[in-house]
């Protein structure tokens, strides 16, 4: 579940786990392009879609985010107004 963040989640990870924060789910390229640029034009970089071939829906993710770096990754989204994602740990 997304909601808004005004803080970041100050839940602690495990040393060396790996993150990923997804920011949308389209069912649109278009529209998942464009959140895409907004990300990269915002300074994030590792911006990958993930589509659900059974659904056809393109989520817009910024993957394979250290657990060391993700306090960091959430204070820059939120001021830049990216307030809404979801965290989920990678599956090793």
């Amino acid at each position: 579940v997304s909601a808004k963040k005004t803080s970041p989640s100050t839940v602690k990870r495990a040393v060396g786990s790996r993150w990923d924060i997804q920011l949308g789910a389209f069912s649109s390229k278009e529209n998942a392009n464009k959140r895409a640029q907004k990300l990269i034009k915002a300074g994030f970089s590792n911006v990958v879609f993930q589509t659900n071939n059974s659904t056809g829906v393109i989520r817009v993710v910024i993957k394979d985010i250290d657990a060391s770096d993700l306090f960091k990754l959430e204070t820059k989204l939120i001021q830049s107004g990216f307030n809404e994602y979801t965290i989920k740990e990678r599956k090793k």
